[in-house]
């Protein structure tokens, strides 16, 4: 079964995080896919994804290794691959 809450991630799937501004329980967060923003108006290069209600924000790289996602923009762009229902509970 689907959970609405996190199914906005397998559409920004190959997205690479560029940048994210924390205030609180709130996350605004840009994700940079190309070819997906080149078919939407006005032009862009970016989403921004707003998220709020937050109590926890961990980054999970593709060997498993959880880091903070702020952790992982300073050493890079990281990339959305794909979403695991497990580690949202």
């Amino acid at each position: 079964m689907k959970d609405q809450r996190i199914e906005i991630w397998n559409v920004l799937h190959d997205g690479e995080i560029t940048a994210i501004s924390e205030d609180g329980g709130t996350l605004m967060m840009f994700v940079n896919i190309p070819y997906l923003r080149r078919r939407l108006t006005p032009l862009g290069d970016s989403f921004v994804l707003t998220l709020s209600g937050l109590t926890r924000l961990e980054f999970y790289s593709s060997d498993g290794t959880r880091t903070s996602l702020r952790e992982e923009l300073d050493i890079g762009t990281p990339e959305i691959l794909s979403t695991d229902l497990n580690r949202c509970r």
